[in-house]
């Protein structure tokens, strides 16, 4: 579930139309507040194609209009447990252990 003032939104509907949208093998959204701020969404995609900041910035707005920003993480492979879906919780740690290196802000976010 991603929240954006009262809204929540199931994030399995952002991840399939941002997948649907940039066509990439995998996408898992997130939203996570830190102390002292807003929420903020963390959108991690996996994709073997180039996709442009403006492609990106796009998509993002269509999918979740209420975020004012997101950060978007890409990466060669999102992490799986041994079900074969896709393990959040690691993936959550790696990326907000990671944030400072990632592309951050979608412009016009």
């Amino acid at each position: 579930m991603c929240s954006s003032d009262l809204d929540k939104v199931p994030a399995e509907t952002i991840e399939t139309r941002l997948r649907d949208r940039l066509n990439a093998e995998e996408v898992c959204v997130f939203s996570f507040a830190s102390e002292g701020a807003d929420e903020e969404l963390h959108v991690v995609i996996q994709s073997p194609r180039r996709i442009s900041r403006e492609e990106l910035t796009a998509a993002i707005r269509d999918a979740v209009p209420r975020f004012p920003h997101a950060h978007v993480h890409l990466v060669g492979k999102i992490p799986r447990n041994d079900m074969g879906k896709v393990d959040r919780i690691l993936l959550k740690r790696t990326v907000l252990a990671g944030a400072a290196n990632s592309t951050k802000d979608a412009p016009g976010r």
